[in-house]
């Protein structure tokens, strides 16, 4: 595929009702917005929590390892003094860059590797990280690293695909309840810190932070006029590493892959947050049309089987 950029959005709704609950953020609530028309908007899913989900569908379901359509694919995977696994770089929120990969206070072999790249005062060979990266993680040249504690922060890789949901003409539904305590029978939280439910022992008296009383609550969710999926692919950026075809072609066939299986997946992130496309609709190029799942999984397959010599799947040790 030439260069440029894939720009996808999809339409969807809840699959019954209208209200839903989007993401939330610790002492911000929802992520609501002004759009330019003046109408309120929220954001329904950021761009980390997309990336996790087009990560996930990379895995199997203990997220051990590829399902079988990618397996041959690079990883790291962080093993205990056992050879247990505890994590792997797909995983990982900073996937290579993960302190559990690359080490912390002493850089593991994967940590040492890079720091080899990026010899302080010199000239960072930018296309050697890329197929090192390829090497040892396909899924971090799509979705970025930044080894912020190796060499002086230089080998960073943007995202070179994303995704979020945006809710607009949006307003709250504002409602609540009680989570009745049927022992003390009190609406007062406080109350709680003289019942003894199991008959008088002094060391049972709990309090509300223990969730004991009759305690009220208020819950806030939203209704919207369109709720829309979008992501985006940097054809360039991917082009751009120095691969040969057969490299290049892997990676955007895989990006195309994790949209369509979001898109073909049920979405449920949160329990009053269940989602259904409605209509799919590709922004650019305009002549290009999103192959389905089998066709992408029979050449990503193809391109797997050419690549694999310049990927692996890398045991680490993490621990004493």
């Amino acid at each position: 595929m030439e260069g440029g950029r894939i720009l996808i959005s999809a339409e969807m709704k809840p699959v019954q009702g209208e209200r839903f609950q989007p993401t939330g953020y610790p002492d911000l609530g929802a992520g609501e917005f002004t759009s330019p028309d003046e109408t309120t908007s929220v954001l329904l899913e950021s761009v980390q929590s997309v990336t996790n989900y087009l990560e996930n569908a990379c895995l199997t379901p203990d997220k051990a390892g590829f399902i079988d359509q990618l397996e041959g694919l690079s990883m790291v995977v962080v093993n205990d003094k056992n050879d247990r696994q505890i994590t792997n770089s797909v995983r990982e929120g900073h996937r290579l860059a993960s302190p559990y990969v690359i080490g912390h206070k002493e850089k593991t072999e994967i940590g040492k590797a890079f720091e080899g790249l990026d010899v302080k005062n010199k000239i960072l060979d930018q296309q050697a990280a890329h197929k090192k990266i390829f090497e040892l993680d396909v899924n971090s040249l799509l979705h970025g690293v930044w080894f912020s504690r190796i060499g002086e922060g230089r080998i960073k890789i943007r995202r070179a695909m994303s995704g979020y949901i945006e809710a607009n003409g949006a307003s709250q539904v504002i409602s609540g309840g009680v989570k009745r305590d049927h022992i003390t029978g009190s609406t007062k939280p406080d109350d709680a810190k003289d019942a003894k439910p199991d008959g008088g022992s002094e060391d049972s008296k709990k309090d509300a932070s223990a969730g004991m009383g009759s305690i009220p609550f208020g819950r806030i969710e939203y209704v919207a006029k369109k709720i829309t999926a979008y992501f985006h692919v940097d054809l360039d950026q991917i082009s751009s590493y120095g691969l040969d075809d057969s490299q290049t072609k892997l990676l955007q066939t895989l990006a195309q892959w994790k949209i369509r299986k979001f898109l073909e997946s049920p979405f449920r992130p949160r329990t009053a947050c269940d989602l259904k496309i409605v209509k799919t609709r590709v922004d650019s190029p305009k002549d290009f049309d999103l192959p389905g799942v089998s066709e992408l999984e029979s050449t990503l397959g193809s391109l797997i089987a050419k690549t694999k010599s310049g990927m692996n799947v890398t045991p680490v040790s993490y621990g004493d």
